[in-house]
């Protein structure tokens, strides 16, 4: 009997501390965050996203909601905020340096 391997896609999440310490290291503060959201856009990978807002913590995609406020205020009760980034998924590039700007580092 082989292993079965499901494809999920992930909506309305936040990664566990467990799961942060596993992911490959890409930043090491909030001022990464930018960088690392732009090229996961560029390449595609936030598109089943579009509309709405992800959490980028050290330059790791780390959590998705509608609610963009929601997410930071419950990530942040989670993993603490000074490398927390949350920013809303724009539909094409000439959108992205709206949403990097516009960002929620703080509430």
């Amino acid at each position: 009997m082989g292993d079965v391997i499901n494809t999920v896609e992930l909506k309305e999440y936040i990664l566990g501390y467990a799961a942060l310490a596993r992911a490959p290291e890409r930043g090491h503060v909030a001022e990464d965050n930018p960088t690392f959201f732009k090229i996961d856009f560029r390449n595609g990978a936030l598109n089943q996203y579009v509309g709405t807002y992800v959490a980028y913590h050290k330059g790791i995609l780390a959590g998705q909601s509608e609610d963009g406020e929601a997410l930071f205020r419950k990530f942040k009760s989670m993993h603490g905020s000074s490398s927390l980034t949350v920013f809303r998924i724009p539909e094409n590039n000439k959108g992205l340096a709206q949403a990097v700007e516009n960002a929620i580092d703080k509430i």
